[in-house]
């Protein structure tokens, strides 16, 4: 699995290419979002990818919904209309954004999601503003009637209920009617559920962020469906935590200018990173494994000699590292704590001076 790949460079397309090459059709990738705001890129991933994987299991982002003039060339009206035009260039290149049944054994669920300032219950620090800059409300344009009452109040819940009721249908009536106590579960989502998957504000260079990442009806979702595993996107900070009996894995590309300045907080499960590593060598992130064709008992064991974990049908790698997961095993979660660290107040400093300076 992995998410954010960001494939409007020619840096994240080698990844992407990288990526194709080293794949099987023994496996399925889960794409928790933001691929591209281009359609000819995002159509471009999806059969790449489809060439070379089993299946391709994909969530939307929020950069794929953003209007381009390219997009209003060719008739698309609104942020909906987008959404539509992907999931048409999805079904083409058979890629699943519904739930579905593996091999009888794993559900696999992915989740419609948007963001919403409510979401955010934590403190603020010390001048914080809400982010109503952030792109997705001067990129995004959505149909009146999709954003209820308060339609003219930058990060209503309205378009995040509407896309969670998205969710529901045949598929996921399905999945519920048809899941047995031998079934894992494994759903995914770009947004996050709970606040516990992102750094606390007092850690962040934008300290806004909390206000467009999580959303309170994909929490109730998630809680409701108890997966096993669930794969996520958006914060662009590597994770690996469990959380009311679920693992929460998040593993980004993100972009080429955010990992040569921040590679610690984005890599997942490497203990030491050369100068030079690339990401095929944490990417995708090997999540779930099932016994297709060995005997169980071989398998089973063999799976346990290397750290797995067996869930009822199959099993699961050994919890990787992830700085800010890693981070929070050591330490407790302290949102009343405003004080900005360090690194944020040593930034703002700079940012200051350079201003005076102008």
């Amino acid at each position: 699995m992995m998410s954010d790949l960001h494939a409007d460079t020619a840096t994240n397309r080698r990844c992407v290419e990288e990526f194709s090459a080293l794949a099987s059709k023994d496996d399925v990738i889960l794409l928790a979002g933001d691929i591209s705001d281009d359609l000819g890129t995002v159509q471009w991933v999806f059969e790449r990818l489809s060439d070379s994987y089993g299946a391709v299991v994909y969530v939307p982002g929020n950069h794929e919904l953003w209007l381009r003039p390219s997009d209003r060339a060719t008739g698309l009206a609104d942020s909906w209309a987008k959404l539509q035009a992907i999931w048409a260039l999805a079904a083409d290149a058979g890629v699943r954004t519904r739930p579905f049944l593996l091999h009888d054994r794993v559900w696999i669920v992915p989740l419609l999601s948007w963001h919403h300032r409510s979401w955010d219950v934590e403190p603020d620090v010390v001048g914080r503003k809400h982010a109503w800059a952030f792109s997705d409300y001067t990129c995004c344009e959505w149909p009146e009637e999709l954003m209820g009452d308060d339609a003219n109040v930058p990060g209503n819940a309205s378009l995040a209920q509407w896309m969670d009721a998205w969710n529901e249908g045949e598929a996921m009536d399905a999945m519920r009617s048809g899941r047995q106590p031998w079934h894992d579960v494994i759903s995914l989502s770009h947004f996050l559920p709970f606040q516990e998957l992102i750094p606390e504000k007092r850690f962040l260079f934008f300290p806004e962020l909390p206000t467009v990442s999580g959303s309170v009806p994909l929490s109730r979702r998630v809680q409701d469906l108890q997966p096993d595993l669930h794969v996520f996107g958006h914060s662009h900070f590597a994770w690996d935590a469990t959380i009311r009996g679920t693992r929460f894995v998040q593993a980004p590309l993100c972009t080429a200018r955010e990992r040569s300045r921040r590679l610690a907080s984005i890599k997942v499960g490497l203990e030491r990173t050369p100068d030079d590593a690339q990401p095929s060598e944490w990417l995708p992130v090997p999540l779930y494994q099932l016994p297709l064709t060995r005997s169980r008992d071989a398998w089973s064991m063999e799976r346990r000699s290397k750290g797995w974990s067996l869930l009822r049908s199959g099993a699961v790698p050994p919890q990787y590292t992830a700085a800010w997961s890693e981070y929070y095993k050591r330490h407790a979660r302290d949102p009343e704590n405003v004080d900005l660290a360090p690194w944020v107040q040593q930034r703002r400093a700079r940012r200051a001076r350079a201003k005076s300076n102008q």
